[in-house]
């Protein structure tokens, strides 16, 4: 079987259904949210600014953009730093229990632009609203299968900070661009 590398070089490694991947960008917004995230971070520091779910062995994704909720065919074509972790409960049917859900709930809404106000006021991002930004739309997924405690209020550098230093439960998948 041939290796099949990412952008920078390294061999891509199998990802799956519920893998949740990080990312971050050089855009005015990336750097407006990591401003803000670092105001409300436990350590001070921010770096991920958008982060969604792996649903397949082929790197396909749903994440909230612009656009609403949106399936990505490849999470390898990017070229942005990218941080994939996995957790060891996340089966394919662990999986499938909430997936179906947050599709049907969040897939055609629009993305909530107000919410990052509310996360930029950090405590205020807990309010609900009935929409999620992207690490939100990450986070349910594992609070509807009883993987996190909450899914309101997550940043992508929150979240990322959590599942890189909560627990042994959570593995990095990959790291690298």
């Amino acid at each position: 079987m041939a290796m099949i590398y990412s952008i920078d070089g390294t061999p891509r490694p199998r990802v799956k259904h519920g893998d949740l991947f990080f990312s971050t960008g050089d855009e005015f917004l990336s750097d407006g949210i990591r401003t803000f995230e670092a105001l409300w971070a436990s350590d001070g520091h921010a770096f991920w600014t958008h982060n969604g779910i792996i649903c397949n062995a082929f790197g396909r994704t749903f994440e909230m953009q612009p656009e609403g909720g949106v399936h990505r065919p490849d999470i390898w074509t990017r070229g942005d730093p990218l941080l994939i972790v996995r957790h060891e409960c996340m089966s394919r049917r662990t999986f499938m229990r909430a997936y179906p859900r947050l599709l049907s709930d969040y897939g055609h809404r629009r993305y909530p632009q107000e919410r990052l106000l509310l996360h930029a006021a950090g405590p205020l991002a807990r309010i609900p609203t009935g929409l999620l930004v992207c690490s939100e739309l990450a986070a349910k997924l594992f609070y509807d299968v009883e993987l996190l405690p909450g899914y309101l209020g997550w940043s992508p550098d929150a979240l990322a900070d959590h599942v890189c230093w909560g627990g042994s439960q959570w593995q990095i998948v990959y790291f690298g661009m």
